[in-house]
Protein backbone atom coordinates (compact mmCIF):
# COMPACT_ATOMS: atom_id res chain seq x y z
CA UNK A 1 0.00 0.00 0.00
CA UNK A 2 1.90 2.82 -0.98
CA UNK A 3 2.61 5.67 -3.91
CA UNK A 4 4.12 3.36 -6.28
CA UNK A 5 1.61 1.52 -8.95
CA UNK A 6 -2.30 2.01 -8.09
CA UNK A 7 -3.28 -1.02 -5.64
CA UNK A 8 -6.34 -3.06 -7.25
CA UNK A 9 -7.20 -5.54 -4.77
CA UNK A 10 -10.77 -7.49 -5.39
CA UNK A 11 -10.65 -7.93 -1.64
CA UNK A 12 -8.57 -6.92 1.31
CA UNK A 13 -6.00 -9.15 1.96
CA UNK A 14 -7.32 -10.78 5.79
CA UNK A 15 -3.36 -11.34 6.38
CA UNK A 16 -2.76 -7.94 6.89
CA UNK A 17 -3.81 -6.74 10.47
CA UNK A 18 -6.35 -4.05 11.16
CA UNK A 19 -4.04 -1.95 12.90
CA UNK A 20 -1.57 -1.37 9.97
CA UNK A 21 -4.34 -0.27 8.28
CA UNK A 22 -5.46 2.07 10.45
CA UNK A 23 -1.85 3.13 10.50
CA UNK A 24 -2.18 3.33 6.64
CA UNK A 25 -4.94 5.73 6.92
CA UNK A 26 -3.64 8.19 9.14
CA UNK A 27 -0.32 8.36 6.97
CA UNK A 28 -2.78 8.74 3.87
CA UNK A 29 -4.44 11.08 5.58
CA UNK A 30 -1.75 13.47 6.32
CA UNK A 31 -0.64 13.17 2.48
CA UNK A 32 -2.92 15.69 1.42
CA UNK A 33 -1.87 18.45 3.59
CA UNK A 34 1.56 18.74 2.28
CA UNK A 35 0.24 17.98 -1.55
CA UNK A 36 -3.18 17.65 -2.48
CA UNK A 37 -3.01 16.64 -5.80
CA UNK A 38 -1.51 12.95 -6.18
CA UNK A 39 -4.41 10.69 -7.25
CA UNK A 40 -2.46 7.71 -6.06
CA UNK A 41 -2.60 8.75 -2.35
CA UNK A 42 -5.69 9.06 -2.88
CA UNK A 43 -6.30 5.49 -4.19
CA UNK A 44 -4.70 4.01 -1.85
CA UNK A 45 -6.36 5.75 1.14
CA UNK A 46 -9.26 3.89 -0.93
CA UNK A 47 -7.55 0.71 -0.40
CA UNK A 48 -7.11 1.29 3.27
CA UNK A 49 -10.82 2.56 3.63
CA UNK A 50 -12.12 -0.44 2.42
CA UNK A 51 -10.31 -2.88 4.21
CA UNK A 52 -11.83 -1.38 7.72
CA UNK A 53 -15.31 -1.25 6.36
CA UNK A 54 -15.39 2.00 5.16
CA UNK A 55 -17.00 1.68 1.97
CA UNK A 56 -18.93 5.00 1.20
CA UNK A 57 -15.40 6.79 1.98
CA UNK A 58 -13.64 4.26 0.24
CA UNK A 59 -15.63 5.74 -3.01
CA UNK A 60 -15.07 8.69 -2.42
CA UNK A 61 -11.70 8.36 -2.62
CA UNK A 62 -11.74 6.71 -5.71
CA UNK A 63 -13.45 9.57 -7.26
CA UNK A 64 -11.11 11.98 -6.07
CA UNK A 65 -8.43 10.17 -7.61
CA UNK A 66 -9.98 9.91 -11.17
CA UNK A 67 -10.82 13.86 -10.91
CA UNK A 68 -7.20 13.91 -10.97
CA UNK A 69 -6.40 10.62 -13.45
CA UNK A 70 -9.46 10.02 -15.28
CA UNK A 71 -7.92 7.33 -17.23
CA UNK A 72 -6.60 5.07 -14.33
CA UNK A 73 -7.83 1.32 -15.24
CA UNK A 74 -6.87 -0.06 -11.36
CA UNK A 75 -9.12 3.00 -9.50
CA UNK A 76 -12.30 2.21 -11.89
CA UNK A 77 -11.52 -1.60 -10.65
CA UNK A 78 -11.08 -0.38 -6.85
CA UNK A 79 -13.83 1.52 -6.92
CA UNK A 80 -15.96 -1.16 -8.85
CA UNK A 81 -15.01 -3.47 -5.94
CA UNK A 82 -15.78 -1.46 -3.67
CA UNK A 83 -19.52 -0.79 -5.36
CA UNK A 84 -20.10 -4.47 -5.52
CA UNK A 85 -19.45 -4.92 -1.55
CA UNK A 86 -22.38 -2.31 -0.84
CA UNK A 87 -24.98 -4.23 -3.37
CA UNK A 88 -24.71 -1.32 -6.19
CA UNK A 89 -24.22 -4.12 -9.00
CA UNK A 90 -25.33 -1.56 -11.94
CA UNK A 91 -23.11 0.55 -11.10
CA UNK A 92 -19.54 -1.71 -10.11
CA UNK A 93 -20.29 -3.44 -13.68
CA UNK A 94 -19.97 0.06 -15.13
CA UNK A 95 -16.44 0.72 -13.40
CA UNK A 96 -15.30 -2.53 -14.62
CA UNK A 97 -16.26 -2.14 -18.23
CA UNK A 98 -14.06 0.94 -18.19
CA UNK A 99 -11.51 -0.52 -16.97
CA UNK A 100 -11.62 -3.21 -19.72
CA UNK A 101 -11.68 -0.28 -21.84
CA UNK A 102 -8.86 1.55 -20.65
CA UNK A 103 -6.47 -2.02 -20.28
CA UNK A 104 -8.45 -4.29 -22.86
CA UNK A 105 -5.44 -6.85 -22.08
CA UNK A 106 -5.42 -6.81 -18.14
CA UNK A 107 -7.44 -9.96 -17.35
CA UNK A 108 -8.53 -8.56 -13.88
CA UNK A 109 -10.85 -5.97 -14.89
CA UNK A 110 -12.42 -9.39 -16.74
CA UNK A 111 -12.30 -11.15 -13.53
CA UNK A 112 -13.77 -8.46 -11.52
CA UNK A 113 -16.81 -7.56 -13.95
CA UNK A 114 -17.23 -11.45 -13.71
CA UNK A 115 -18.06 -11.23 -10.13
CA UNK A 116 -20.41 -8.51 -10.30
CA UNK A 117 -22.42 -10.07 -13.31
CA UNK A 118 -22.63 -13.05 -11.19
CA UNK A 119 -24.12 -11.09 -8.49
CA UNK A 120 -26.33 -9.59 -10.87
CA UNK A 121 -27.45 -13.08 -11.80
CA UNK A 122 -26.10 -12.95 -15.40
CA UNK A 123 -24.25 -16.30 -15.02
CA UNK A 124 -23.43 -17.07 -18.21
CA UNK A 125 -21.94 -13.56 -19.14
CA UNK A 126 -19.91 -13.85 -16.00
CA UNK A 127 -18.19 -16.82 -17.15
CA UNK A 128 -17.86 -15.27 -20.22
CA UNK A 129 -15.91 -13.03 -18.59
CA UNK A 130 -13.98 -15.42 -16.30
CA UNK A 131 -12.99 -17.56 -19.58
CA UNK A 132 -11.09 -14.28 -20.74
CA UNK A 133 -9.33 -13.75 -17.57
CA UNK A 134 -8.33 -17.43 -17.79
CA UNK A 135 -7.38 -17.40 -21.48
CA UNK A 136 -4.94 -14.77 -20.38
CA UNK A 137 -4.02 -16.13 -16.71
CA UNK A 138 -4.47 -19.99 -17.10
CA UNK A 139 -3.50 -20.21 -13.42
CA UNK A 140 -5.22 -17.58 -12.33
CA UNK A 141 -6.59 -19.40 -8.90
CA UNK A 142 -9.48 -17.35 -7.31
CA UNK A 143 -10.84 -16.74 -11.46
CA UNK A 144 -10.97 -20.96 -11.28
CA UNK A 145 -12.19 -20.97 -7.55
CA UNK A 146 -15.28 -18.70 -8.74
CA UNK A 147 -15.73 -20.28 -12.10
CA UNK A 148 -16.37 -23.05 -9.98
CA UNK A 149 -19.08 -21.76 -7.67
CA UNK A 150 -20.76 -20.20 -10.78
CA UNK A 151 -20.67 -23.28 -12.84
CA UNK A 152 -22.41 -24.97 -10.07
CA UNK A 153 -24.84 -21.83 -9.39
CA UNK A 154 -25.60 -22.94 -13.11
CA UNK A 155 -26.23 -26.69 -12.76
CA UNK A 156 -22.95 -27.46 -15.09
CA UNK A 157 -21.85 -30.09 -12.20
CA UNK A 158 -19.84 -31.86 -14.69
CA UNK A 159 -17.00 -28.57 -15.21
CA UNK A 160 -18.45 -27.24 -11.88
CA UNK A 161 -16.94 -29.61 -9.94
CA UNK A 162 -13.74 -30.41 -11.86
CA UNK A 163 -13.16 -27.04 -11.68
CA UNK A 164 -13.89 -27.11 -7.64
CA UNK A 165 -10.78 -28.89 -7.62
CA UNK A 166 -8.86 -25.21 -7.44
CA UNK A 167 -10.10 -25.40 -3.68
CA UNK A 168 -6.74 -26.39 -2.66
CA UNK A 169 -4.83 -24.36 -4.64
CA UNK A 170 -6.45 -21.31 -2.02
CA UNK A 171 -4.35 -19.95 0.57
CA UNK A 172 -7.52 -20.34 3.14
CA UNK A 173 -7.68 -23.88 2.46
CA UNK A 174 -4.65 -26.22 1.66
CA UNK A 175 -4.40 -29.98 0.81
CA UNK A 176 -3.74 -31.90 4.16
CA UNK A 177 -0.34 -33.42 2.73
CA UNK A 178 -0.78 -36.93 3.51
CA UNK A 179 2.06 -39.30 2.34
CA UNK A 180 -0.74 -41.68 1.39
CA UNK A 181 -1.89 -41.47 -2.63
CA UNK A 182 -5.21 -39.78 -3.08
CA UNK A 183 -8.03 -42.46 -4.35
CA UNK A 184 -8.50 -41.71 -8.11
CA UNK A 185 -12.00 -44.15 -7.76
CA UNK A 186 -10.58 -47.78 -9.00
CA UNK A 187 -10.71 -50.34 -6.91
CA UNK A 188 -8.63 -51.07 -3.33
CA UNK A 189 -10.71 -54.02 -1.74
CA UNK A 190 -8.75 -55.65 1.17
CA UNK A 191 -7.03 -51.59 2.02
CA UNK A 192 -8.32 -48.76 4.15
CA UNK A 193 -9.39 -45.48 2.87
CA UNK A 194 -10.27 -42.60 4.35
CA UNK A 195 -12.51 -40.02 3.54
CA UNK A 196 -11.27 -36.97 5.10
CA UNK A 197 -13.68 -33.55 6.49
CA UNK A 198 -13.63 -30.83 4.79
CA UNK A 199 -15.57 -27.49 5.08
CA UNK A 200 -18.43 -26.90 7.38
CA UNK A 201 -21.80 -29.20 8.59
CA UNK A 202 -24.33 -28.90 5.77
CA UNK A 203 -21.50 -30.05 3.49
CA UNK A 204 -20.69 -32.93 5.25
CA UNK A 205 -23.99 -34.44 4.99
CA UNK A 206 -24.71 -33.24 1.74
CA UNK A 207 -21.50 -34.80 0.38
CA UNK A 208 -22.86 -37.75 2.72
CA UNK A 209 -25.22 -39.42 -0.06
CA UNK A 210 -21.40 -41.06 -1.89
CA UNK A 211 -20.32 -43.14 1.13
CA UNK A 212 -22.67 -46.00 0.17
CA UNK A 213 -21.62 -45.57 -3.72
CA UNK A 214 -17.74 -45.18 -2.32
CA UNK A 215 -17.95 -48.64 -0.79
CA UNK A 216 -19.68 -50.29 -3.98
CA UNK A 217 -16.93 -48.62 -6.42
CA UNK A 218 -13.97 -49.43 -3.91
CA UNK A 219 -15.02 -52.82 -3.71
CA UNK A 220 -15.26 -53.29 0.06
CA UNK A 221 -12.61 -51.21 1.21
CA UNK A 222 -12.40 -50.16 4.68
CA UNK A 223 -14.16 -47.30 5.13
CA UNK A 224 -13.08 -44.60 7.66
CA UNK A 225 -14.97 -40.86 7.69
CA UNK A 226 -13.58 -38.29 9.45
CA UNK A 227 -15.97 -35.56 10.68
CA UNK A 228 -16.62 -32.79 12.91
CA UNK A 229 -17.59 -34.55 16.42
CA UNK A 230 -21.13 -32.84 16.57
CA UNK A 231 -21.62 -35.61 13.40
CA UNK A 232 -20.45 -38.39 14.77
CA UNK A 233 -22.91 -40.30 15.91
CA UNK A 234 -24.93 -39.35 12.96
CA UNK A 235 -22.65 -40.36 10.39
CA UNK A 236 -22.87 -44.03 11.67
CA UNK A 237 -25.47 -44.72 10.75
CA UNK A 238 -24.74 -44.50 7.00
CA UNK A 239 -24.30 -47.86 5.28
CA UNK A 240 -20.64 -48.70 4.13
CA UNK A 241 -18.94 -46.55 6.94
CA UNK A 242 -17.23 -48.98 9.07
CA UNK A 243 -15.38 -46.32 10.77
CA UNK A 244 -16.10 -42.75 12.36
CA UNK A 245 -13.11 -40.56 13.59
CA UNK A 246 -13.30 -36.82 14.84
CA UNK A 247 -12.07 -34.32 13.45
CA UNK A 248 -8.57 -33.13 15.12
CA UNK A 249 -8.42 -37.20 17.04
CA UNK A 250 -5.69 -39.72 15.79
CA UNK A 251 -6.20 -41.18 12.63
CA UNK A 252 -5.84 -44.85 12.18
CA UNK A 253 -3.58 -46.31 9.84
CA UNK A 254 -4.83 -45.97 5.92
CA UNK A 255 -4.11 -46.95 2.25
CA UNK A 256 -5.58 -44.14 0.60
CA UNK A 257 -7.73 -40.97 1.20
CA UNK A 258 -10.11 -38.76 -0.86
CA UNK A 259 -11.78 -35.57 0.46
CA UNK A 260 -15.33 -36.11 0.72
CA UNK A 261 -15.86 -32.86 -1.60
CA UNK A 262 -14.28 -34.55 -4.31
CA UNK A 263 -16.66 -37.36 -4.54
CA UNK A 264 -19.19 -35.73 -6.68
CA UNK A 265 -16.44 -34.97 -9.25
CA UNK A 266 -15.11 -39.21 -8.70
CA UNK A 267 -19.06 -40.11 -9.42
CA UNK A 268 -19.14 -37.95 -12.55
CA UNK A 269 -22.40 -36.20 -10.91
CA UNK A 270 -24.62 -34.21 -13.03
CA UNK A 271 -28.00 -33.18 -12.83
CA UNK A 272 -29.39 -36.33 -14.07
CA UNK A 273 -27.51 -38.57 -12.07
CA UNK A 274 -27.57 -37.23 -8.75
CA UNK A 275 -27.74 -40.09 -5.95
CA UNK A 276 -30.64 -39.94 -4.32
CA UNK A 277 -32.54 -42.90 -3.74
CA UNK A 278 -33.59 -43.33 -0.63
CA UNK A 279 -32.24 -41.87 2.69
CA UNK A 280 -28.63 -42.25 3.23
CA UNK A 281 -28.71 -41.00 6.56
CA UNK A 282 -30.89 -42.08 10.04
CA UNK A 283 -31.77 -40.56 13.42
CA UNK A 284 -29.40 -42.24 15.61
CA UNK A 285 -30.27 -43.69 18.70
CA UNK A 286 -30.51 -41.18 21.21
CA UNK A 287 -29.67 -43.13 24.92
CA UNK A 288 -28.59 -39.93 27.00
CA UNK A 289 -31.80 -38.05 26.25
CA UNK A 290 -35.22 -38.53 28.07
CA UNK A 291 -38.24 -36.28 27.30
CA UNK A 292 -41.00 -36.24 30.42
CA UNK A 293 -43.61 -37.41 29.64
CA UNK A 294 -46.36 -34.85 28.28
CA UNK A 295 -50.26 -34.69 28.78
CA UNK A 296 -52.29 -36.04 26.07
CA UNK A 297 -53.01 -33.84 24.01
CA UNK A 298 -49.58 -31.99 24.05
CA UNK A 299 -46.60 -32.14 21.73
CA UNK A 300 -43.36 -32.47 21.78
CA UNK A 301 -41.27 -29.66 19.41
CA UNK A 302 -37.77 -29.96 19.21
CA UNK A 303 -35.39 -27.32 18.42
CA UNK A 304 -31.73 -27.09 17.29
Amino acid sequence: MNAKPPVCLRRPRKHINRVIWLKAIKGYNKSPLLNPNIPDVYNNLGVALRATGKLEAAVACYRRSLSMRPGSASVFSNMGNALREMGRLQTSVVCHQQAIKLTPNNPEPFYNLGLALRDLGEVDKALACFDKTLAVKDDHVDCRWDRALTLLTKGDYKRGFEEYEWRWKLQRSPPRGFSQPQWDGGEIPGKTLLVHQEQGFGDLIHFARYLPLLKARSKAATLIVEVHPELARLFSTIDGVDKVVDKGAALPKFDAFVPIMSLARIFDTEVATIESEGPYLAAPEMETLKLPASLENQRKIGIA
